[in-house]
């Protein structure tokens, strides 16, 4: 199956040729840099503790981590960001 198909999937965010993968790598890194350090945390937080979890408990904990962001700096600073149409300045709080 090529490599391609795989994205039109869903399963490979992004195909490229080898000469391409450090570039590529970085600038999916800085993407992923800009984003809120708080909520990037609780993911991966959340991914780490799914493995050993079953469907509904990873579920749940998912709801609740959802919930606890939903008053954090960082959430209200990415909406008033958004609205304001400028760049978020992510706290990590």
């Amino acid at each position: 199956m090529p490599a391609e198909a795989f994205v039109s999937s869903g399963l490979v965010h992004q195909v490229v040729d080898d000469d391409q993968l450090l570039a590529a790598t970085a600038a999916l890194v800085a993407k992923i840099a800009q984003k809120s350090p708080l909520g990037l945390r609780r993911m991966k937080s959340l991914a780490n503790e799914s493995l050993e979890q079953t469907l509904e408990v990873a579920l749940r904990r998912e709801i609740e981590a959802g919930r606890q962001h939903q008053t954090s700096h960082d959430m209200q600073e990415g909406l008033a960001a958004f609205k304001g149409k400028r760049a978020p300045r992510f706290t990590g709080c």
